[in-house]
């Protein structure tokens, strides 16, 4: 089990700190928006695309390069449903922050385990809000150009983005298929990883931010155990 949940952390932080620049790695209740430096880019296409992220209002589906899975995530009005699951479909970790509130939700045993508030949830990904914040705040423009960037041996149009965050130089291309976005590839020093976006869409189901029927909601104990609302162990 602590193999799986290790693993399921991977996909997931791998798949969100590429993701660092764009607001859904961002909590929905964290006051950050496009950094000031950025603007600098505010007539290219992917000010579009993070633009309309920052309406809290999208659904993406993305699959991280080199990993054997995919990211399916949905923001709605402050709200947020994550899930990490293989190729196959077999889930790996799936998460529900709601009206403020993070949930890990174990489809196995119709489980919907409290983890705190919504920081807690980020930090089961492996991620803070504060090294994100401080990441931006800190981090300057050095660089744009459009390109031509092969891909698994299609060509797309591409915006290249430089930067130094943390002080260190890190480069992302955004990678246009038409008017989708279809790849991030970021390269921090020598080392690259992308992610794929299958789609990136407006719409969003309602239905999966909500708690699921018939899940019992539970935390934690000291113990180490899972109690419900009336303290009956379920664990």
């Amino acid at each position: 089990m602590k193999c799986l949940k290790q693993a399921a952390k991977r996909i997931v932080t791998a798949g969100l700190t590429l993701c660092l620049l764009l607001p859904c790695s961002v909590p929905a209740s964290a006051a950050l928006q496009t950094p000031a430096w950025m603007q600098a880019w505010a007539n290219t296409r992917t000010a579009g695309v993070i633009a309309q992220l920052e309406k809290d209002q999208f659904t993406a589906k993305i699959k991280v390069d080199g990993v054997e899975g995919i990211l399916d995530m949905v923001r709605s009005s402050g709200n947020m449903y994550l899930k990490a699951e293989e190729q196959d479909g077999t889930e790996k970790l799936t998460l529900l922050v709601l009206d403020g509130k993070a949930y890990q939700l174990d489809s196995a045993r119709k489980l919907a385990i409290c983890l705190g508030d919504e920081a807690a949830a980020y930090k089961a990904m492996g991620l803070s809000e504060t090294v994100v914040a401080k990441s931006l705040s800190t981090g300057s423009a050095t660089g744009f150009a459009e390109a031509k960037k092969t891909v698994h041996g299609k060509t797309y149009d591409a915006e290249v983005f430089n930067m130094t965050l943390d002080g260190k130089p890190v480069e992302m291309t955004y990678c246009y298929d038409g008017g989708a976005l279809r790849y991030l590839i970021t390269r921090v020093g020598g080392k690259q990883a992308s992610l794929e976006y299958l789609s990136v869409s407006d719409k969003v189901d309602e239905s999966l931010l909500k708690l699921p029927e018939g899940y019992t909601v539970c935390t934690k104990g000291t113990d180490g155990k899972l109690y419900d609302a009336s303290g009956k162990a379920v664990d």
